[in-house]
């Protein structure tokens, strides 16, 4: 078997819903640890530091990877058996902004039990939580907290410019990451960091340069009548994005050159407080599970 083959079918067993649950199973079974599926690395080394000994991760392979394992469960009468030792966590992205909808079973981040939408991912939490603050302060950066909140309008009011056409992407291409025309989009071509803004005008001037399987009319009115239709803080922005404006409004506007974008995300995954998390559905339904105490 050759590198290349060798790669496709790792790839295909750490996505294959049946592998994954016969693992959690079998370590139910020998170690009575229950298993919390995320869809990533990141969001192990967020909730790994607040876990109860008696749980494992796995998946680590993409929201669908977590969203086939919640069809899979539910269909499958010796996984369902087992279902209450599972707990399945995935971001919530643009399923509801665009109403694509989500799938039963899955705990996204971040939603509340009857549907109202809060947060579109975990890194966009975070940058809400206190985690900010403590990022500033140990870059020795002094904001009060009326200056944070201004730094929170602009940089709301800049991913939405932004993500304003990630989710109209998202919706008309049904949530296909292998049909998306925007996810090679460098906003920084169009950000001001000092002054975090983003220039609209000129991304629908150069949208065309990406767009070659759908309507450019149709992706830029969609994604006005999404900024539109949708007034309420966060629901249009992306955790990356934020991350990104926050990073180059360090690095140019405080000399802070240093500061990466994964930097940011890191430290204010570390920064946040286990009261914040519990504070959400999320945090709540982990603490039903046993997986988060006090």
């Amino acid at each position: 078997m050759n590198r290349r083959n060798r790669g496709s079918s790792l790839k295909k067993y750490q996505e294959s819903p049946e592998l994954l649950v016969s693992s959690a199973i079998q370590s139910f079974r020998s170690k009575k640890k229950k298993t919390i599926f995320v869809e990533g690395v990141n969001d192990k080394s967020f909730l790994q530091q607040w876990v109860n000994d008696g749980f494992r991760f796995d998946g680590f392979n993409g929201k669908p990877v977590i969203e086939n394992l919640a069809r899979y469960i539910k269909k499958n009468s010796s996984a369902s058996r087992f279902s209450s030792e599972f707990f399945l966590l995935a971001d919530v992205d643009y399923d509801i902004t665009t109403s694509i909808g989500t799938v039963s079973g899955v705990n996204y981040f971040f939603v509340s039990d009857n549907g109202e939408h809060i947060y579109n991912d975990l890194d966009v939490f975070s940058f809400n939580t206190s985690a900010l603050r403590k990022l500033f302060s140990n870059l020795r950066i002094d904001f009060s907290l009326d200056e944070i909140s201004e730094l929170k309008r602009k940089v709301e009011l800049a991913s939405r410019t932004v993500g304003k056409y990630r989710a109209a992407d998202y919706k008309l291409t049904n949530g296909n990451e292998d049909k998306t025309v925007l996810n090679g989009l460098d906003i920084t071509n169009f950000l001001d960091p000092v002054n975090i803004y983003i220039d609209d005008e000129k991304i629908k001037d150069s949208i065309h340069l990406w767009s070659s399987s759908l309507d450019i009319d149709e992706l830029i009115t969609e994604a006005d009548d999404l900024n539109r239709s949708l007034p309420q803080q966060w629901a249009l922005s992306r955790g990356h994005d934020i991350s990104l404006i926050i990073s180059s409004h360090l690095a140019e506007k405080y000399n802070k050159p240093f500061v990466s974008q994964m930097y940011v995300e890191e430290r204010l995954r570390i920064g946040c407080e286990l009261h914040e998390l519990k504070n959400t559905h999320v945090g709540e339904k982990l603490s039903l599970f046993g997986a988060i105490g006090d």
